[in-house]
């Protein structure tokens, strides 16, 4: 029952992420805001695939991945996550891991825009934008006349005396407050000024 065409993710499944159907179009930008953190472990001086957290060690998931390579010899790594997201780099008795609130979530963004082929009007469109974890920007037309913009995403509120500039500590000190919902998002459905622009 879905008649539409644009630009997809190769291997993201299906889903249009820019495109258009009968009932309206819809295209998007990526999001610059602050979605991200970058935090600092500090790691067992005896084991070092654990990290300090909350007073205690926290294990690392610990995987070895070999990777076949034509006309070459395989090549094996091993790869590091802790409870906020991948490692990302080790030096000495320090990891830097990068931590979202779509960690182990993303699949959600493939969600709304599986929903965005789907939408028969801005309502719904809408609904599907806020099912999207990832900071992007989605904009809508329709054949009624209809026109919106969304800052999509979920976005972590730092805690009290954090610098935005600086990576935060992944010891337990420095978690966040929250994740921001959809509705505190910005939006601008049918502007007066009768337009939409984003570069």
């Amino acid at each position: 029952g879905i008649s539409a065409q644009g630009m997809a993710f190769a291997g993201a499944g299906p889903f249009i992420l820019i495109g258009v159907r009968e009932h309206g179009a819809w295209t998007s930008t990526t999001g610059s805001s602050d979605v991200m953190d970058i935090r600092i472990l500090v790691l067992n001086p005896s084991n070092p695939t654990q990290y300090l957290y909350n007073g205690g060690w926290e294990d690392m998931e610990v995987r070895t991945e070999t990777f076949e390579v034509r006309g070459s010899a395989n090549v094996t790594g091993t790869f590091y996550r802790s409870d906020y997201g991948p490692i990302v780099g080790m030096n000495g008795g320090t990891a830097v891991t990068l931590h979202t609130p779509f960690y182990r979530n993303e699949i959600a963004a493939e969600q709304g825009w599986q929903l965005f082929q789907e939408a028969t009007n801005i309502g719904e469109f809408e609904a599907a934008v806020e099912l999207v974890w990832p900071s992007h920007n989605f904009y809508w037309a329709d054949r009624e006349g209809n026109i919106g913009y969304w800052h999509a995403g979920r976005f972590p509120v730092k805690p009290a005396g954090a610098d935005p500039r600086l990576p935060l500590m992944g010891d337990g000190t420095q978690e966040w407050v929250r994740v921001t919902d959809p509705e505190e998002m910005p939006r601008s459905i049918n502007p007066e000024q009768g337009w939409l622009t984003n570069w």
